[in-house]
């Protein structure tokens, strides 16, 4: 009977180990989209790029990226756009649009960031 179930333990630690990555993508969890599928350094890169395009860029303007391969990760390219900016509950509110390309793969989204007094980007649902 322990051989059956150091078996099991086995099999179900095999089958965690092997489950995509599901990185944190501004507030949200997305283990089947490129985000995904980037490695740490790739991610804060990203991070980095995204809040000081929210931060410094003005509506309309384009900010490329690109984050080299790594490890198992794929070279990854693609845009962020602020869109348009206001005030919402007393925070600067910004509607952002991204593009990211991995391997002839594209995914496109936009959505509405709020900025906490700490100077952090918060997703926040807000209507157009």
């Amino acid at each position: 009977m322990k051989h059956i179930a150091a078996l099991r333990c086995l099999g179900a630690a095999v089958l965690i180990a092997s489950a995509l990555p599901a990185h944190a993508y501004f507030d949200n969890y997305l283990s089947s989209t490129i985000v995904g599928t980037l490695a740490k350094q790739q991610m804060a890169t990203l991070r980095g790029v995204f809040n000081k395009t929210l931060s410094e860029s003005e509506d309309g303007a384009t900010v490329p990226f690109s984050l080299p391969a790594e490890g198992r990760s794929k070279a990854t390219e693609g845009t962020f756009t602020p869109v348009t900016t206001r005030t919402e509950n007393a925070k600067r509110c910004r509607k952002i649009r991204s593009e990211l390309r991995q391997n002839g793969r594209s995914e496109r989204w936009e959505g509405w960031y709020c900025q906490d007094a700490d100077g952090n980007w918060k997703k926040t649902l807000l209507k157009d």
